[in-house]
């Protein structure tokens, strides 16, 4: 099936060691007595109860809720089926309620789109037995949006609605399928669009110089064979499959290249072009995984953790071992913020300390001596404000 056709082209509306803290956690305690010469010890007057430490959230909720955004976002804008990819990956990386929460709205959204890829393609094929074309286009591209997999629809346009009345066009550099648009007289250059979809590589494909296309000739959205009834040259048959995959497939070899250069950042934005454009496509996803995952280990180990977590966020969680480097890099990040927030508070710097100790325990919930760091540092601060 030509997966250039997905709902995100065809819309109904026309659319994150340094070293180990050596000094044992009574070094605070002590710190604080020298630093607070002459007031009040904290030993003799116990600290007022500090807030409760909240636990952090799981490392994966913050993916989950940009993955839930999108999709509200895509389901909003009538593009069901890629909602329904976002929620199926808010429920990959979820658990318990929200998990089957959000796998029941994605089989919802996927069973909507059938029902109304069905209902246009059924308005699109009466007005094609009509001879209406311009309706007929219209709906069966609706139908496409909701249901790509529909070979009838697909056919019906490329075939009897553009049919043969194309003309090749060499692209040079510069253009665009806009410019390409406008160099053949569309009426309607905003539908420069179908170039790239006639030609299986597209709505939205970046052309290249010397590359030849073929052209409908276009009377508004419409082929003028459907509604002049032009002739047209014959052309020859392309393998549809073979013709749609071509595109993605130098994209994705020129991203396996990079990684073997270990250019995974630049990569991982090829990878993220063909996803644009195919939600679903498997090998884009593993290349994507592949370059954030090394992109991940390569920060980890020049000790730019919070880079690290960043890349590694934006690999699956499946992918390899990716859960345990989360994990562990989470647990040496939050060692790092920790030993920030020793040093604020020897400097007696206590607001920026308690914002390390709170993202340390933020990274490391069960970190050892955070939860206590952080509830003497508020209520030494709290101590300083009476004082004053």
């Amino acid at each position: 099936m030509n997966r250039t056709m997905n709902a995100s082209l065809f819309r109904p509306d026309g659319g994150r060691w340094r070293r180990r803290l050596a000094r044992p956690a009574a070094a605070i305690g002590l710190c604080a007595a020298a630093l607070l010469y002459g007031r009040t010890p904290m030993a003799a007057n116990p600290s007022p109860a500090a807030p409760k430490v909240t636990a952090a959230a799981d490392p994966f909720a913050a993916l989950a809720n940009a993955e839930k955004k999108l999709g509200k976002a895509e389901e909003d804008d009538g593009n069901l089926r890629t909602a329904a990819y976002h929620y199926e990956m808010v429920a990959n990386l979820s658990s318990g309620p929200v998990k089957s929460e959000y796998t029941k709205k994605a089989a919802e959204l996927r069973q909507e789109s059938k029902r109304l890829g069905e209902r246009d393609f059924k308005e699109g094929m009466a007005a094609y037995e009509k001879s209406e074309p311009a309706p007929a286009f219209r709906a069966l591209l609706r139908s496409l949006a909701y249901d790509p997999g529909n070979q009838v629809a697909l056919r019906t346009i490329k075939d009897d609605l553009i049919g043969t009345s194309v003309i090749p066009y060499t692209v040079v550099k510069g253009d665009t399928l806009a410019t390409i648009a406008e160099k053949n007289k569309f009426e309607d250059p905003s539908e420069a669009w179908v170039i790239g979809t006639y030609n299986d590589l597209g709505a939205n494909a970046q052309v290249r110089p010397g590359q030849v296309l073929k052209v409908p000739l276009m009377i508004g959205v419409l082929p003028r064979t459907a509604v002049a009834g032009a002739p047209g040259a014959p052309q020859e048959e392309a393998d549809e499959e073979e013709a749609a995959s071509d595109q993605y497939s130098a994209t994705l070899d020129q991203a396996r290249d990079l990684i073997k250069s270990s250019k995974f950042e630049d990569a991982s934005k090829l990878a993220d072009q063909v996803l644009a454009e195919d939600p679903i496509n498997k090998d884009a996803r593993e290349v994507r995984n592949q370059s954030n995952y090394s992109l991940g280990k390569r920060f980890a180990e020049q000790k730019q953790y919070e880079a690290a977590l960043t890349a590694f966020r934006r690999v699956e969680p499946g992918y390899q071992d990716t859960r345990q480097q989360l994990t562990e890099v989470s647990r040496i990040d939050a060692d790092e913020h920790y030993s920030k927030g020793v040093e604020y508070y020897t400097k007696d710097d206590l607001d920026d300390a308690i914002k390390e100790f709170e993202t340390t325990l933020a990274l490391n919930p069960d970190h050892p001596q955070a939860a206590k760091s952080l509830q003497e540092a508020r209520a030494t601060r709290e101590k300083l404000r009476q004082l004053k």
